[in-house]
């Protein structure tokens, strides 16, 4: 504002105190010229009492308080020829704060220069309570969002994380950020709700009470929280039962209470010496506490946190209900785990047994098989022995198959059966095979009607290959019936050798074509087929043909019989 020094005081006089704003004229000298009627009110003064005299720094300071200082730096930044604006503010963070806003001025006489300086008090009391209550509001949306933020991390890492100690890991890393703590545990029930576990701990300093400690919930002070009727309150605790438990002064508290237990006991040997405590509930039913600790007393109480006391509580409240399924996640996965590994042992224990059995059946099953035949061949015996011996070769012959398939089997799952390639003729192998198993067909009186195809050397594993014959020349002798025909076929195309043996048998359903090569499937009506076999066979036919880089399947329909084939690589032999 510039005012002219012409026109008479008294028109000034009438011109400011019609102003509802304080107004108060100084002149060159710094005295005061008048006051106007709001400046007479809030001064509490009259133009008389101050006309002429120095405006008094002590008198200001009574009513401005702290801004008196702005006010003097803007008196001399105004007799430089300078004007200037700020806020006066009294009890700035109180709720009843009260401010104005003082424009100091030069005031220009008719030559140009400066003859007196004018003040303007503005009361913007109003304005400075809505912007503290905006600056209130705007703190408390960013404590929520910092708790929301805090919430989404803590439930991201219970949906992400695969294991208690990174869903852990992660939880005391977010927490701390609203919570002050030098230590967090996690601790679960037994399903009676007797036992008490610790199942993580996470600490900023030397940890005594460890992951694993077990004692009775009775052992604990915890197991009060449990009781949602229980409520305290006193200088030592704060107790809301089945909502949280605060311990302000953990060594005053057990000596106090006459609870001197292992449990405390370590936990004040770490330095602890305040306890924030909250039941996990799962479907309403409890499965584990949550601990925060601090080395500082009192760390928990309204008094220390003030205004982050609320914010605290706050995210207990919302992120219980997280924290516990987290817990019952990572225990069910860590059991998981745990049952998974026993499995995997007791399997390698099943494997490592069949595989012994195996090799010990597999010499005197031969021998035994080969002095069957031997007699049969070469001694003269009456009809009677002769059924007797055909059934010790035959019980033999049968059961070094199963021997055979569950060796295999015990490689394979295993991760032991490899392949022993070197150069062979498949046509040889197949040869020996139908060797082997026209014993079987004579027996059924099954024809084996052999259509061969003259194949050269080719890298293979001889004897994989022979049980792959065996397996489908045996199931076709199986399931033909007795006088009939298997057609065994032997074709070269596409750089591929195929083999297709093809029985009279009463042929499989679409159905059960696709879980033929499963473990342990027999398909099919015939009982006493299903009987004479583990129903492995094709299943390691499957192995053995694809790790030799071929493939194998099935064509039949119901009474039509059915043809098994498989084709592999003619890998020849450049040797």
């Amino acid at each position: 504002m510039e005012f002219a020094s012409s026109g008479s005081r008294e028109h000034l006089e009438r011109y400011f105190d019609a102003l509802p704003d304080q107004v108060i004229m100084l002149d060159a000298a710094l005295n005061v010229v008048c006051l106007n009627a709001s400046a007479r009110a809030f001064l509490r003064t009259s133009n008389a009492e101050v006309e002429n005299r120095p405006l008094e720094r002590a008198y200001m300071e009574t009513r401005y308080g702290d801004s008196i200082n702005l006010l003097w730096d803007a008196l001399n930044a105004a007799r430089e020829g300078r004007g200037t604006t700020f806020e006066a503010l009294k009890d700035p963070d109180a709720p009843d704060v009260k401010g104005f806003e003082v424009s100091v001025r030069p005031l220009q006489g008719e030559g140009g220069g400066w003859t007196g300086i004018i003040i303007h008090m503005h009361d913007i009391t109003l304005r400075c309570r809505s912007r503290r209550e905006m600056a209130l509001q705007n703190n408390h949306l960013a404590e929520l969002a910092r708790i929301n933020a805090t919430i989404i991390e803590v439930m991201s890492a219970i949906h992400i994380g695969q294991t208690l100690d990174e869903i852990f890991e992660i939880i005391f890393a977010e927490l701390k950020k609203v919570i002050p703590y030098d230590r967090i545990g996690l601790s679960f029930l037994d399903e009676k709700g007797e036992q008490l576990t610790v199942a993580m701990v996470k600490s900023d300093n030397p940890i005594l009470l460890h992951k694993g400690y077990s004692c009775k919930l009775s052992f604990s002070t915890l197991g009060q929280l449990l009781d949602k009727s229980l409520t305290a309150q006193n200088d030592l605790v704060l107790l809301e039962g089945g909502k949280k438990r605060i311990i302000f002064d953990l060594e005053k508290y057990v000596k106090a209470a006459g609870r001197v237990t292992p449990y405390n006991e370590r936990l004040l040997a770490e330095g602890i010496r305040t306890n924030l405590a909250v039941p996990l509930y799962v479907a309403n039913n409890a499965t584990g506490f949550i601990t925060f600790s601090s080395r500082i007393p009192n760390v928990y109480s309204r008094g220390y946190l003030g205004a982050n006391y609320e914010t605290c509580m706050h995210l207990l409240d919302a992120v219980q209900p997280h924290l516990a399924l987290a817990l019952e996640k990572g225990l069910t996965i860590s059991r998981l785990r745990e049952t998974n590994q026993r499995l995997k042992e007791l399997l390698g224990m099943k494997d490592d047994f069949l595989s012994i059995a195996s090799h010990d059946l597999r010499s005197p099953l031969t021998t035994i098989m080969g002095f069957g035949r031997l007699m049969l061949e070469k001694t003269q015996v009456n009809e009677v022995q002769r059924r007797s011996l055909d059934a010790i070769v035959n019980s033999a012959g049968h059961l070094l198959i199963l021997v055979e398939d569950m060796l295999s089997l015990a490689k394979a799952n295993s991760g032991k059966l490899e392949l022993n390639l070197a150069g062979a003729n498949i046509h040889e192998v197949l040869a020996q095979s139908i060797n082997a198993m026209s014993f079987n067909a004579h027996n059924k009186n099954v024809v084996l009607d052999h259509r061969a195809v003259e194949c050269a050397t080719m890298m293979l594993d001889r004897s994989k290959i022979f049980q792959v014959f065996n397996n489908l020349i045996g199931n076709a002798i199986k399931f033909s019936p007795e006088g009939g025909k298997v057609l065994l076929h032997e074709s070269e195309a596409d750089g591929k050798y195929r083999f297709a043996v093809t029985d009279m048998g009463p042929g499989i359903t679409a159905e059960d074509q696709k879980k033929l090569f499963g473990k342990f499937v027999q398909v099919g009506t015939d009982a006493a087929a299903k009987a004479a076999g583990t129903g492995l066979g094709l299943m390691i036919c499957k192995l053995i043909v694809e790790m030799h880089g071929g493939a194998i399947g099935v064509e039949s329909a119901p009474g039509k019989g059915s043809t098994f084939f498989f084709t592999i690589p003619l890998k020849r032999n450049n040797g």
